[in-house]
């Protein structure tokens, strides 16, 4: 008797979105602490938390644009990955400071010696930042992304 073929289990593509997974580390000078991303692409098991799901891409594309809005509104974009630029964005350090001075904001001065804080300098001019400021500094961060869409296989 010959065996029945059994099909095989029919794959469906998912996409997720996902909010991304934040941890604070404390640093060797002082304390302070900073998140820093658990995302998959860097090795950790974490990854982020799942917020929804579709059958459309286009869709959840859609719902995680509105979510990082959203999250733009709350968030001090420089509270991550230690808060300097060029753990921020890709942009050089001219670049960053004169797109920063092009949008109508004056950078934080620059001490001979030392750190210069970028945190309390947005701390300092976020009431005065308008909501066209505010979305063109976090796009200027563009290594810093509060919600991803992932794609995922379902079977059966």
């Amino acid at each position: 008797m010959a065996r029945k073929r059994t099909a095989e289990p029919k794959k469906r593509t998912v996409y997720v979105v996902e909010r991304l997974s934040w941890h604070f580390w404390w640093d060797d000078h002082g304390g302070s602490n900073q998140p820093v991303c658990n995302d998959n692409n860097s090795g950790d098991e974490q990854g982020g938390v799942p917020v929804a799901a579709f059958a459309d891409r286009v869709r959840a594309k859609k719902l995680c644009a509105e979510l990082e809005r959203e999250g733009r509104a709350e968030v001090c974009p420089f509270q991550f990955n230690n808060g300097e630029p060029e753990c921020l964005s890709s942009k050089s350090d001219e670049e960053f400071i004169g797109t920063i001075r092009e949008m109508g904001l004056e950078p934080p001065f620059a001490p001979k010696r030392g750190y210069v804080n970028w945190y309390h300098w947005w701390q300092k001019v976020e009431p005065r930042v308008t909501p066209l400021q505010r979305e063109a500094v976090w796009d200027l961060l563009d290594q810093v992304k509060l919600y991803r869409v992932v794609k995922c296989e379902l079977e059966g």
